[in-house]
């Protein structure tokens, strides 16, 4: 028989939005219970689905001392879905990793996992076994998983592995797809990392997002998985987008041409051409973050407009707020005062000694102790640096006139 369960993970329930200004009063308050709106949706959704469990993985708050109204709406919830009878398997994440017990206790009937790696068995609707198995965290920053202590997949169960992780070394909980795929899980539900997706298929491995964008890079839909285990078929994932609000980011490019009125259309055509591709989803409101990109023959006058937050209220309509402009000049490759004697010698500096010194002056200045207090997470990344590094060359690249490289 088949069995569902409900993956989530990163709550943040105490968390406010950011990146906001000029808004109603009304949109504000709107926007304010976002997430205790998806987090209802989503309840909502394992009820009339009847799932079997629901799993959260991980940072259900922000803090270790959550606001104690939303430690009662939690409460709340899940004491919905064991009414219900479905079981509840909840993990702390490095926000709201574990210091002692809340102020309010979680309701009876909900597997809380501690610090070291441990399984709750459930009997399903449909009298199946499943077995799920993880851990919390009890300090903000878990270095290495203890791996031996999860039990290998046994004969005639399901069985799901709950991480709130990042791939690779040195990053939260770090973890490899071949140390997942040793316990044979049916499916390993994952935290921590915002932006839902299926990062291997055998094993199967996701992560659910958060359930309500905060802020202008969390961008499309949010919510969670319902996962639909079949010992006859492989593992489906169904998306359940829950967020009544949504972040979308567009961009619109400005010619000599162009006037306020032009650029007002264009931002209206956008939210028609997004309108028409979103006509049956229950959102409630869209945030936009626009980038204009214009050339240098675009006046300064209506360049002195654009940057007036009028434009953010005049610019809005119905269910699309624009939040933030970004003005990103367009530099032309000849203006540039680099000629192909200057390209020649970018080329020989990228094939020498002293490209090899610029890139050990950028891990000095990641070291720098600013930086490392506000990237501190990015710098756990091995993929950070060359992220920046890359992205340092491409522009390079392309103010010398060459092709920007993608991997």
């Amino acid at each position: 028989m088949s069995v569902k369960v409900l993956h989530i993970a990163d709550l943040h329930l105490d968390t406010p939005f950011k990146s906001l200004k000029r808004l109603s009063e009304t949109i504000f308050q709107q926007i304010q219970n976002a997430t205790r709106t998806s987090l209802e949706r989503l309840i909502d959704r394992a009820i009339t689905e009847k799932v079997d469990a629901v799993l959260i993985v991980g940072d259900a708050f922000n803090s270790v001392q959550p606001d104690v109204r939303e430690q009662m709406f939690l409460h709340q919830q899940l004491s919905r879905l064991i009414e219900a009878n479905i079981s509840v398997v909840l993990s702390f994440g490095n926000h709201d990793y574990y210091t002692g017990p809340l102020l309010i206790d979680v309701p009876k009937g909900v597997h809380v996992l501690n610090e070291k790696v441990s399984s709750v068995e459930l009997t399903t609707q449909s009298n199946e076994t499943l077995v799920v198995s993880g851990f919390s965290y009890y300090r903000n920053h878990i270095e290495q998983v203890e791996w031996q202590a999860f039990p290998h997949k046994k004969p005639h169960t399901y069985h799901i592995g709950m991480l709130h992780g990042q791939m690779g070394e040195g990053g939260y909980a770090p973890f490899t797809i071949q140390q997942l795929a040793e316990f044979g899980y049916d499916y390993w539900a994952l935290g921590h990392i915002h932006q839902r997706g299926i990062i291997s298929e055998r094993p199967l491995v996701a992560y659910s997002g958060n359930i309500q964008g905060l802020h202008s890079n969390e961008v499309g839909d949010k919510g969670g998985y319902l996962v639909h285990l079949n010992p006859h078929a492989q593992v489906h994932l169904e998306k359940v987008d829950t967020a009544p609000i949504v972040w979308i980011k567009e961009r619109i490019e400005l010619s000599s041409d162009r006037t306020f009125m032009n650029v007002l259309e264009q931002i209206e055509a956008l939210y028609k051409t997004h309108q028409d591709g979103n006509a049956q989803k229950e959102t409630s409101l869209f945030l936009v973050k626009l980038d204009i990109y214009y050339d240098e023959n675009v006046s300064k006058n209506l360049i002195e407009q654009l940057r007036d937050d009028a434009i953010l209220e005049v610019g809005s309509k119905g269910l699309y707020q624009l939040v933030n402009i970004k003005l990103i000049p367009q530099v032309k490759k000849a203006s540039v005062l680099l000629n192909d004697d200057m390209s020649k010698l970018w080329e020989t500096v990228q094939k020498s000694a002293l490209f090899e010194e610029m890139s050990e002056s950028m891990k000095e200045l990641l070291s720098n102790k600013w930086i490392q207090q506000y990237f501190k997470e990015q710098i756990k990344n091995p993929d950070f640096f060359n992220a920046v590094h890359q992205s340092s060359v491409q522009l390079v690249n392309e103010m010398l006139g060459g092709e920007a490289n993608e991997d």
